[in-house]
């Protein structure tokens, strides 16, 4: 019999059960199942008429995010070209308040916007996201579990 981890304490278990906690259903052992709501399992027909949640994902952009200080980066490259913010919105088909936002970065573009910036200025605003493991005192790798986060009172 193959043993799974518990999603919330990290033990191994022979049988998990689909509980919702905080709005997410995830697979815990039965002492775990108090922090939540067992969940039903739904029909397999159901699986079949389940939409996708976002048209026209490019799944090549999951796990990127825009890298530290976009809006500087921004300015500094359409200031380079000469380019007044009047201009580079214009260029993009964007409205001059939506560039100044961006720059000052109160304005988090959306993927589009970002792929005409990207372009037209010819720069990378898009990394990859990468999660650093969290470490015990140099010693060994620790993995963290939902019940270590959650302070349950």
């Amino acid at each position: 019999m193959v043993n799974t981890e518990c999603t919330c304490c990290g033990k191994d278990f022979s049988r998990l059960s689909p509980t919702k906690i905080e709005g997410a259903v995830i697979e815990v052992c039965d002492k775990c199942v108090k922090f939540g709501i067992k969940a039903d399992m739904p029909q397999e027909d159901s699986y079949r008429q389940v939409k996708p949640i976002i048209s026209g994902t490019n799944f090549n952009d999951i796990g990127l995010e825009l890298v530290s200080e976009y809006g500087k980066l921004i300015a500094k490259v359409r200031q380079n070209k000469g380019m007044s913010r009047y201009e580079f919105s214009k260029n993009l088909n964007e409205k001059e308040s939506v560039i100044e936002r961006l720059e000052e970065e109160s304005l988090e573009p959306d993927d589009k916007l970002v792929r005409k910036i990207e372009d037209f200025l010819n720069i990378t605003l898009k990394e990859r996201y990468e999660n650093p493991a969290v470490q015990q005192k140099g010693k060994k790798k620790l993995k963290l579990t939902i019940g270590d986060v959650i302070k349950v009172s």
